[in-house]
């Protein structure tokens, strides 16, 4: 269970940093790509050199970034919805088995109950017999 955790946790990691870097890089001041220390950061040449190119590059850096978030919510809903069916699998397993378990509890103590029965009936047959042959002694021989 804890490696499932681990496996799901990674996306959401690299979630959290992709939106942290969105909302850090945005709150400087200035617009993005528009230069160094204005906003754009120093994300190389054309983002340094400002201006629309350096919005441009922004502008994309932004959508892909926007777009990997997106691929790893789907893949973590994927991730989620294969945890949720394993897990209702497990349950479904657990339950069967906790049938099962009732269901041997109860034979034993129906074998117990007719054991019991039986034992009680033979005692009587054994009485009965005890009884016949009493009877027969009394009877005269000749």
């Amino acid at each position: 269970m804890a490696l499932r955790l681990v496996r799901i946790s990674r996306p959401l990691r690299a979630i959290c940093q992709v939106s942290l870097r969105a909302m850090s890089s945005g709150g400087t001041g200035g617009e993005w790509g528009s230069g160094v220390g204005k906003g754009g950061g120093s994300g190389g040449s054309i983002r340094s050199a400002g201006g629309t190119f350096g919005k441009i590059e922004a502008t994309r850096e932004e959508q892909y970034f926007r777009e990997l978030q997106q691929e790893q919510l789907k893949e973590l809903g994927t991730q989620m919805s294969e945890e949720v069916e394993i897990l209702q699998k497990q349950i479904t397993e657990e339950e069967s088995a906790q049938q099962l378990d009732a269901l041997k509890e109860h034979h034993h103590e129906e074998i117990a109950s007719l054991e019991k029965q039986i034992k009680d009936e033979q005692e009587e047959l054994n009485r009965h017999k005890k009884k016949l042959q009493d009877l027969q002694n009394l009877i005269p021989k000749e």
